[in-house]
């Protein structure tokens, strides 16, 4: 897979300095995000196919790679999703060095979600 990503990562490293810098002014405003870790649920492996499997990886990954691309401390805890035996997971984000409260936080989210 690293073939078919390679023409576009100069560009996508270029774009990553304003990408963390904007990330960085959103937490003067908010001490943490908080989002979806997934946008869908995953597919069954039995589901995937060779001409599906890399677009539903970069699907599957696009509100996690973003906050690591930018280098900052993500927490995701499961929580009840109505009518699926699988559940949802909500994503934290917090500002470099803010590990103590993202588990904290988490914790409570956990605790709330039982």
């Amino acid at each position: 897979m690293a073939d078919m990503f390679r023409p576009g990562i100069d560009d996508a490293r270029r774009q990553l300095a304003a990408w963390r810098q904007s990330l960085l002014a959103l937490f003067d405003r908010v001490e943490l995000l908080a989002l979806p870790t997934l946008p869908i649920f995953p597919p069954r492996l039995d589901q995937l196919t060779t001409d599906t499997l890399v677009p539903t990886a970069i699907e599957i990954t696009s509100h996690l790679s973003p906050f690591n691309a930018a280098g900052l401390p993500c927490t995701a805890q499961p929580v009840v999703a109505d009518g699926s035996a699988v559940p949802a997971s909500l994503q934290l984000v917090g500002p470099a060095g803010s590990e103590e409260l993202l588990l904290s936080t988490a914790h409570l989210v956990e605790s709330a979600t039982r």
